[in-house]
C-alpha cells in the first residue's frame, strides 16, 4: 500500500505493478480498505484505461515524473470508451474526487512507497524540467526553426531576396 499525496490530501493507494494486476485494475472491486489505485509503469508511454466491469465511477489521473499531466474525471462504469494519456504512473480515484479535492493538471504528486511508515516521500527531482514544459519549449523552438526548414518558406524568402536584388 502506498500513500499518495496531492496538495494536502493523502490517499491510501493499492499498488498495481504486474501486468495481471494492471489489467484487472478496479474491475469488480470497491474502494474499501483503500481510496485509490496506483499503477506504476517502468517507463513513460501511451497508456489506455477502460471502465468495463467497474462497479464505481472513476477519476483517472495520468502522471509523469510526479506531476499530473492529464485528468479524466468521473468516468462512468461499464463505459465502452478508452481513456488515454501518456504517463509513467496512473492514479485511479473514486469518481468526482478531482472536483472535491481540486486536483488539476500541473499539481505535484508525492508518493510514499513505504505506506506511511517511513515518511519518505518521492518528489520531482530539482533542476529537471517537467516533460510537458520541455515539450512546449521544443514546439516553440521547432516553430522558430520551421520557417527555415519549410521549403515553401525558404522559397518565399529566396524570391523576396531576388526581388530586392532586381530592384537595386
Amino acid at each position: 500500500m502506498y500513500q499518495v499525496q496531492i496538495g494536502k490530501k493523502i490517499y491510501q493507494a493499492k499498488v498495481c505493478k504486474t501486468t495481471e494486476e494492471q489489467a484487472d485494475g478496479m474491475q469488480n472491486k470497491l474502494f474499501t480498505d483503500f481510496n485509490a489505485m496506483y499503477f506504476d509503469f517502468p517507463y513513460i508511454g501511451q497508456r489506455s484505461f477502460h471502465t468495463q466491469n467497474c462497479l464505481v465511477p472513476l477519476d483517472i489521473i495520468f502522471i509523469i515524473k510526479n506531476q499530473i499531466i492529464g485528468v479524466h474525471p468521473n468516468c462512468a462504469p461499464n463505459s465502452p470508451l478508452l481513456f488515454k494519456g501518456i504517463a509513467d504512473a496512473v492514479l485511479e480515484l473514486p469518481g468526482t474526487t478531482v472536483f472535491k479535492d481540486i486536483i488539476t493538471i500541473g499539481k505535484k504528486v508525492k508518493i510514499d512507497k513505504d505506506g506511511g511508515r517511513g515518511q519518505i516521500l518521492q518528489s520531482p527531482s530539482s533542476g529537471k524540467v517537467p516533460l510537458r514544459k520541455s515539450l512546449e519549449n521544443k514546439k516553440i523552438k521547432n516553430n522558430k526553426r520551421k520557417s527555415i526548414r519549410d521549403p515553401r518558406q525558404a522559397r518565399k524568402r529566396q524570391n523576396s531576396r531576388n526581388k530586392r536584388k532586381v530592384r537595386n
